[in-house]
């Protein structure tokens, strides 16, 4: 979780949506994912770069960093 602006205490944080992380503390933003090729970021509230990392299904692809979703294969016949 990221500070929040106009925090009204230490622990008044928004959580981090999918394809971005935060390790926590006084982090004021979150910081983009980063997924190896063929994954994608599917979880907010991710706490380091490759939290949540999901492999893409079959005839699915993804180059990976903080895309959020695996996008249709389009392979030649044969």
């Amino acid at each position: 979780m990221a500070n929040k602006a106009g925090a009204t205490s230490a622990t008044d944080c928004t959580q981090c949506t999918k394809g971005t992380y935060s390790p926590g503390g006084a982090a004021s933003t979150c910081t983009a994912s980063n997924c190896p090729a063929g994954q994608y970021a599917n979880k907010a509230g991710a706490i380091n770069t490759t939290d949540g990392c999901t492999q893409c299904s079959a005839g699915t692809y993804s180059p990976g960093g903080a895309a959020t979703t695996c996008n249709a294969s389009n392979c030649a016949a044969g």
